[in-house]
């Protein structure tokens, strides 16, 4: 009997608690400190299909700056990295889908698309075998044996006992006697 009283208020006290949390105003989530717009960046009117994003944390002006620091490419010339738009994160999921969709292009001999794709996965995953080994393979189809070539001893300095490993260095050894 005083073992179900114990049960009932406590199960009592989790549902007022429940409710309590749920008694947050409800809505877009604003910031504490109001944004005021510039005159200069102000919009006269959002457009009719467009939703007014301006107070939720997930909107653009809430986010925060990722651009590189001013004078960072005169500071350090030898970045690959020339700007804002051109730093890609480590993502290797979404490498390896770049590669399966490259796959596809190069069964249909789309080259350009499949050659754009393997190139887009080394952005993300630069030490991706299977791109950097279906990237030699485009470039070879396209005659740009020089390239391939770059890319197929990439491929052996990365994987020297992957699984195209033999292919990589028969494909070598017929760009090399095809050069002059």
């Amino acid at each position: 009997m005083v073992h179900r009283k114990v049960l009932l208020l406590s199960g009592l006290l989790l549902a007022c608690a429940f409710a309590f949390a749920q008694d947050e105003p409800q809505g877009p989530v604003r910031p504490r400190i109001p944004i005021k717009p510039d005159k200069q960046t102000q919009k006269s009117e959002p457009a009719p299909d467009q939703k007014d994003t301006s107070g939720q944390a997930s909107s653009k002006e809430s986010r925060g700056d990722t651009s590189a620091p001013l004078g960072d490419a005169q500071e350090h010339p030898d970045s690959t990295l020339n700007g804002p738009g051109e730093m890609h994160v480590w993502n290797p999921h979404k490498a390896d889908k770049d590669v399966e969709i490259g796959d596809y292009h190069m069964k249909r001999k789309n080259y350009s698309a499949a050659e754009s794709r393997y190139r887009e996965a080394l952005l993300y995953q630069n030490n991706n075998g299977a791109a950097i080994y279906g990237l030699a393979q485009v470039l070879e189809k396209q005659k740009k044996n020089d390239e391939a070539a770059e890319f197929y001893e990439l491929y052996l300095k990365t994987l020297p006992h992957g699984p195209q490993a033999e292919s990589v260095r028969s494909a070598l050894q017929r760009l090399k006697v095809q050069s002059p």
